[in-house]
């Protein structure tokens, strides 16, 4: 996965993005592979990835308190990788909808 975002990371260079689109582009991919990796050890590339997985992940990021205007802008991260690989991206539309971590 890591190998994809160099690549995609690459692109976005080439179309003309800045070096801080590139970099918070790079570090919300990283995030959450980070995340995928610690609580989906199976899930080994972005094909793997599943509806349940990205409902953690923004649960996940709700219990740490991350502001919504946060979690859309990695929404946006993630459905750009998958928009690259051509792949469908297994994200919430309504991100009002994200489950909320447990207080």
């Amino acid at each position: 996965m890591e190998h994809t975002i160099g690549r995609f990371l690459e692109q976005l260079k080439k179309d003309g993005h800045t070096d801080n689109t590139c970099s918070a582009y790079r570090a919300d991919l990283r995030q959450f592979c980070l995340y995928l990796r610690n609580a989906f050890p199976l899930v080994q590339g972005w094909q793997d990835v599943k509806r349940a997985h990205m409902d953690a992940y923004f649960a996940h990021l709700h219990g740490l308190g991350r502001r919504q205007s946060t979690i859309v802008r990695k929404t946006v991260a993630i459905r750009q990788i998958y928009a690259f690989l051509g792949l469908e991206p297994p994200v919430l539309e309504d991100l009002t909808s994200v489950p909320r971590a447990a207080a």
